[in-house]
């Protein structure tokens, strides 16, 4: 109890800063709401959501005719998707079976998906505490690992946010993890509890490195299900900036929405609230790549697989694809079975009403 009090007084301090502007980034400028309009929304989303949205002036809540009815925070998304799921799950007789492991677990979900011929990242190997297990069944020692051709991607098969990402190269006699020296002895050592799973590492289509080299440069698709069909829900495409070897949002990469039929570019990016750059912009920082109107082809074919895809999942309302568009075409890299929200409404407006208006129809 003591601490839900201290929370409570903590968000309402932050509600009160935050609506005098005080380290906001604003995203949009234009005809602002009075800062007593901003006040009782922001009080009237900690009740409904029972926390402070940090995204207030990332959706551009902060302008005269936005709806906050509009957006969905963190709290009221995951209770739709669950009773969603749950009603999904209902209907073909599952309602006491946990279905969340085979698309949070990656070695699971790129298994079920290649069993299917659905395109994927392969598999070249599962670490079972401290084992290497081969496609059919063959088993060798962990120390077998550096004899493989490299580089190779090596995930944790169940953390996300690149917690458990390790790139691993050889370099003349030295062997790279994240781009960094690091000893056999010390790399086993971390392998050698919990399940690794080793995949292939893919590159980026010509068009996306033109953008950004450093990183793979993903494709977030969203999917749901309406009336036992897959839709696309809304995307974005993530360009990494710097060095930066990945292109999480959180680390200065910047996000960009797509039409999916024209398979071009929307005209702003934007980086995260929290992170300490501009807020939204029309061309990458470092290639100086205008967005608006730009074509990166294969969009289209990514929705399409995102959407055949989720059949195979079909006891989830709202699927997260990660795909890597290549120069052969899209690959999935990973199935989010608990996608942020965030980034898509800033990127993409609201999804509260949709997302309602889904769920209604699965239990009608």
């Amino acid at each position: 109890m003591v601490y839900f009090s201290k929370k409570f007084i903590f968000d309402i301090y932050r509600v009160f800063k935050y609506t005098r502007g005080i380290g906001v980034k604003k995203y949009y400028r234009g005809n602002e709401k009075s800062k007593k309009q901003i006040l009782f929304e922001l009080l009237g989303w900690l009740y409904r959501e029972g926390t402070h949205n940090a995204n207030y002036f990332a959706f551009g809540l902060d302008q005269k005719g936005s709806s906050i009815q509009s957006y969905i925070g963190k709290k009221e998304f995951l209770k739709i998707k669950d009773l969603a799921d749950s009603s999904l799950k209902k209907r073909i007789g599952v309602s006491g079976l946990n279905y969340d492991i085979i698309t949070k677990d990656k070695f699971y979900a790129s298994s079920i998906l290649l069993s299917n011929e659905v395109s994927s990242i392969e598999n070249l190997a599962l670490i079972s505490n401290g084992q290497l297990i081969y496609k059919k069944g063959s088993t060798a020692l962990l120390n077998n690992l550096f004899e493989m051709d490299l580089p190779v991607f090596i995930k944790n098969t169940v953390l996300e946010y690149n917690e458990g990402l390790i790139k691993l190269e050889k370099k003349k006699n030295d062997f790279l993890v994240n781009g960094k020296i690091a000893n056999k002895e010390d790399i086993e050592q971390r392998l050698s509890s919990g399940f690794w799973v080793i995949q292939k590492i893919y590159k980026s289509s010509k068009e996306i490195q033109q953008v950004n080299s450093t990183a793979l440069n993903t494709t977030r698709v969203y999917t749901i299900m309406r009336n036992g069909m897959p839709e696309f829900l809304g995307g974005f495409q993530s360009f990494a900036t710097g060095c930066e070897c990945t292109d999480s949002w959180g680390k200065g990469s910047i996000y960009v929405g797509f039409d999916s039929e024209s398979e071009k570019l929307s005209e702003y990016g934007f980086y995260h609230p929290n992170v300490n750059k501009d807020s939204k912009v029309s061309s990458h920082p470092d290639s100086k790549i205008i967005f608006k109107g730009y074509k990166i082809p294969g969009l289209r074919a990514a929705v399409e697989i995102c959407k055949n895809a989720h059949l195979y999942f079909y006891t989830h309302f709202i699927i997260g694809w990660d795909i890597a568009i290549t120069d052969d075409g899209p690959v999935v890299v990973e199935v989010n079975e608990k996608p942020g929200i965030n980034a898509i409404q800033v990127i993409s407006g609201g999804l509260r009403l949709k997302l309602l208006d889904f769920y209604k129809q699965i239990l009608n």
